[in-house]
Parts: C-alpha cells; structure tokens; sequence
C-alpha cells in the first residue's frame, strides 16, 4: 500500500507495507547483516543512514528507526522558560523511531490488548486512550467497532493523540521498546551542534513544520506523519517540532537541570508543577510543540510539564529502542 504524505506543497512516497522509504538505497558493503535486509547492524557502520538498529528484523530498517550514537552534545537553553541551564551531557547509543506513533498503529494496539482481555484498558486497569475528552473541538482519531478499534477514515497516518502517559508506555513495551528520556529526545532533535530547531537556526515556516496560533496556523490540525521531510532532525527524525507534542520518560521538576546527572539523565524520581493560576499537579514532561503552538515552542529545548494523568489532543509519543553493541 502506497500513502501520499503531503506538506503545504509538497508531497512525496512513503511504503507502509516494507516499512521502506525509496530514497534510502541499501548498501552491499556491510560488515554485518544478519536479517539480509542490506543494512549492516548499527555497530558496525558509522553511516546513520544504513545502521540496522535491529539486525534479527528485516522490517526495522533506517527508514523506521535511526541509530543515534553514543556522545555528549548540550541539553537546553539559558533563556528559555523552565529550560536551563545549558549543559554538556553524555547519552549512549540508542536507536528512536523515525516517526510518531500513527493512529493505526496504535489501534492495532488496542486490538492486541482487546484479544487477550483488556478492552481499552492495560492489564493494571489504566485506560489506553481517550474516548471521553469533551473540553476541546477534536473528534476522537480512533473509533469503537463490532471487532475492536479502528483509525477513523482518512486518519489512520495522522499521529495518535489522546494518549495517557500509561497507554504510550505500555505501546512502547508492547514493541520491545521504551518512551525516550528527555535528554534521548532532546538529542535525538538537535545533533550536537546548538541548533534551535530540528533543521538548523532558519525560523519556522510550514514548509518546515505544523504549528500556529487559533488566529494563525499552518494546519490548524495534525498531518499525517513524516508530511514535513524538510524539517527533520540531524538524524533524519520527522515531526520533532510540531504536528504533535510527544511524552517523554521524564518527570517534571523545578530546578532539575541543574542537579541531573551528566551521563544518561532520566530524570527525577517524582514531579510537581505550578501554573500561573496556582494549580499544582503530579507532572510528567512533553516535548515539541504541536499544531497549535507558536514557533517559540518548535525550539528544541522547549518543555511544557503535562499532568502526569491527562491526554490532550496535541500530545502524542514515540518509542525508543534500547541497544547494546
């Protein structure tokens, strides 16, 4: 099945069968591929592009995960609001998905769950996704059948949204993967050259990402995934600023920067938060802007505290794969 993934102009092939983007061409010359895909297990290359972050799988490929390698890079922003201070910190390999997860990927979740026994729910009784959220104009992106769930029409590539911080953790696990930490996210955006954007210093445009404002948006909702292939990361990551904020591991609290750790950061052990209106909350982190947030919030470095038991219809998630070599 082929699917047209389309931003503001643009427009360009993506293969969801092969889960094999056309533009990646496989290479011959691997010192180690064990799954035949033609991409050579990630230590064994120093070429993002070709590194195999699962060699046992010839459907993870580059064009689904990238290897990010093991180096130190700066994490966060002096100026920026509840995002300093600067500092230079070590993150070791890991592989992340290239792309957010879609709505029918995780309603082939829900699914899963359903046949062993859980309808919208994991086995502790969380609630995977949110059917019941009336305080905004959004129609859920998936919908109840007489045989479980599904993506609604014409929504199926568009990234999930609705998602509590449980139900993206336990997709991760589902896949053998975890949700990324801040810092995996952080580096994962930004490479290790200071940039404030995924694609460099050059200002927002929705060319390069869906963002906005209610009085000024480049969509005005989410598209669908990977649409802005202009404004992806160092690594080749899409949608790391806007189209839909993402949960990362991570707890929310004051002053964390500058206590965490230098070498593989996960935050601290619980999270508080306090908003302008003096309503605190158990908070948990979300990173990126989404579709209606102004540019400000594309920056790399942007944090927003989420309470740690709400969804939103701009937060959504990816996974992380942990390697060793």
């Amino acid at each position: 099945m082929l699917v047209l993934l389309f931003s503001c102009s643009q427009e360009y092939e993506y293969d969801y069968e092969t889960q094999n983007q056309p533009s990646i061409e496989p290479s011959s010359e691997v010192e180690v591929d064990e799954d035949g895909d033609g991409f050579p297990h990630w230590s064994t290359t120093s070429n993002q592009e070709r590194a195999d972050c699962d060699d046992q799988d010839p459907l993870i490929t580059p064009a689904t995960e990238r290897w990010i390698p093991e180096g130190e890079f700066w994490r966060g922003d002096d100026e920026a609001p509840l995002a300093g201070p600067m500092r230079r910190i070590l993150v070791r390999n890991f592989c992340i998905d290239r792309f957010e997860v879609s709505n029918d990927q995780y309603a082939d979740f829900m699914n899963e769950m359903l046949l062993v026994g859980y309808e919208n729910q994991d086995e502790e009784g969380n609630l995977l996704y949110d059917f019941d959220d009336n305080d905004d104009v959004y129609d859920p992106t998936i919908e109840e059948t007489d045989n479980g769930y599904r993506a609604v029409a014409g929504r199926g590539q568009h990234p999930v949204t609705e998602v509590w911080y449980e139900g993206a953790t336990r997709f991760c696990e589902a896949r053998g993967k975890v949700l990324p930490t801040e810092a995996q996210w952080e580096k994962s955006a930004r490479g290790t050259d200071q940039r404030r954007y995924p694609w460099g210093d050059t200002d927002p445009n929705c060319m390069l990402a869906n963002f906005g404002t209610p009085q000024s948006r480049c969509e005005g909702d989410t598209m669908p995934v990977g649409s802005y292939p202009e404004g992806a990361s160092p690594y080749g990551i899409m949608d790391m600023a806007g189209n839909v904020s993402e949960w990362v591991y991570d707890y929310y609290q004051d002053g964390y920067y500058l206590e965490s750790a230098d070498e593989d950061p996960v935050g601290p052990s619980s999270g508080y938060f306090e908003d302008e209106t003096g309503q605190g909350f158990e908070a948990r982190i979300a990173r990126s802007g989404n579709h209606s947030t102004e540019e400000g919030a594309m920056q790399v470095f942007h944090r927003t505290p989420e309470p740690a038991t709400g969804s939103s219809n701009g937060l959504g998630f990816r996974c992380v794969r942990e390697i060793v070599p």
